[in-house]
């Protein structure tokens, strides 16, 4: 057994100040040699971990703590010798490794881009509108960026994204992938010019320049022999409202899409909770959903309808509220000779999955289309902060919604429809159609 003398212990206790000292010293010179600049960064990382440590509903549902925080560690660490974008799209990164969809990066509005819109078909990710310069390239489908092939590109962008399904990564990877800063952080692009690829009947290159106007684009919507239902508020010139209606009578179906859980008097309430945001800041311009469910409800009555459709593909959510009261009226007051359809996609999120869900419960309703981008059960109940010094926004949940156990995912719909590109093109929707030719 070793014996130590007062004297050497007297010295270990010595030389484990001096190493704490030094150690702290180190930490103090480290402090004081960052920049300004990665000093607000640092203090905005801090404060995006106290938030999420705070408030989210459940942090480490996917991630493990020790993980999580090495994460932060990495990205304090790295500051000073990341640029301003790289920093952000690490935060994103590390926001996305929560997976929750409502906790991400919210991205500006005002971001530069290539002129570019593209969509997924299956697994084809086509070109649905561009800058009129390339109309030759509308419908071609993208096979690479810079000579790096798009499954590539998309496994690097995706890892940016928060989600919790496949779906919704499909909805928002579409985006990412014209985003100029996107491309050049993930080593995709180093300058502002950029190589599509496309395959049509063959393959062609273009060298496309990042802008943050997108004039003089051009759709494959313009081309369309027939204009479908669904974008019929184009055609009349309509504001495209939360929720609008058109009855077709050579079909005998009423078409209601709706698109935002949200009307004026909801909006007004979260300005009176949360104050004035971009979102609701003309919050008087909202429709009142229970106006317009009236009248809805009064076509019904009038008209020869025996199918009503409730297209939900671009519902990214709001408050479930106002579903739920209108699917239990439809319950009370719909003829049962009437058969209520329920069309979902990949933009279906949020509250417009809890809409489909209560569509079926109190109507059963017939869901088809795609499967959500939301899940079922997941997090929800936003919380919105900026960051104090580089003013970036970040969404996080504070809530878990545990609605049924039925699905572990997201929505499945009863019959699936995948809208093809062909159709498209053409301005049939496919979905429709299915509705159109469904026989009890």
């Amino acid at each position: 057994m070793r014996i130590f003398t007062k004297r050497k212990m007297e010295f270990m206790l010595a030389a484990i100040i001096l190493l704490i000292v030094i150690s702290g010293c180190n930490i103090s010179n480290k402090q004081n040699s960052l920049s300004s600049r990665d000093k607000k960064w640092i203090e905005d990382i801090e404060y995006l971990n106290r938030a999420l440590l705070k408030d989210h509903a459940n942090l480490y549902h996917h991630i493990k703590k020790k993980d999580f925080d090495k994460e932060v560690f990495n990205l304090e660490n790295d500051v000073p010798k990341l640029k301003n974008y790289q920093i952000k799209y690490r935060i994103a990164h590390m926001v996305a490794s929560i997976g929750d969809a409502h906790t991400h990066l919210v991205m500006d509005t005002k971001i530069k881009r290539y002129p570019i819109g593209l969509s997924w078909f299956g697994n084809e990710l086509r070109v649905v509108k561009i800058n009129k310069k390339y109309k030759s390239i509308l419908g071609k489908k993208l096979i690479a960026i810079n000579g790096i092939k798009i499954n590539k590109v998309i496994k690097k962008v995706n890892t940016l994204i928060s989600h919790e399904n496949s779906q919704w990564l499909k909805v928002n990877n579409v985006e990412y992938v014209t985003y100029y800063d996107v491309l050049k952080y993930l080593n995709i692009t180093s300058n502002g010019t950029t190589d599509f690829s496309f395959d049509g009947n063959k393959i062609t290159t273009i060298t496309i320049k990042p802008s943050y106007s997108e004039d003089n684009m051009v759709q494959v919507e313009n081309f369309m022999t027939h204009v479908p239902v669904e974008y019929q508020y184009k055609v009349k010139k309509l504001k495209p409202n939360p929720f609008w209606y058109e009855y077709i009578p050579t079909d005998k179906i009423l078409y209601f899409q709706y698109n935002q859980c949200m009307d004026r008097k909801i909006a007004q309430k979260i300005v009176k909770l949360i104050g004035i945001r971009d979102s609701y800041k003309d919050y008087k311009s909202y429709p009142d959903f229970d106006k317009f469910t009236d009248k809805v409800m009064r076509t019904i009555e009038k008209k020869k309808i025996d199918k009503l459709i409730i297209d939900l593909r671009y519902n990214g959510g709001g408050s479930s509220l106002l579903m739920t009261k209108f699917a239990n009226e439809l319950r009370k007051k719909l003829h049962k000779s009437i058969q209520v359809f329920v069309i979902i996609g990949k933009q279906t999120f949020s509250s417009g999955v809890f809409a489909a869900i209560d569509l079926k419960r109190y109507t059963n309703a017939i869901i088809l289309g795609e499967p959500t981008g939301g899940n079922v059960n997941g997090y929800g109940e936003v919380l919105i902060i900026s960051l104090p010094n580089s003013k970036l926004s970040i969404s996080y949940s504070t809530k878990y919604f545990d609605l049924t156990d039925r699905y572990k995912s997201n929505f499945i719909p009863d019959i699936s429809i995948k809208q093809s590109y062909n159709d498209y093109k053409s301005g049939i929707d496919d979905a429709y159609e299915a509705v159109k030719e469904y026989k009890n």
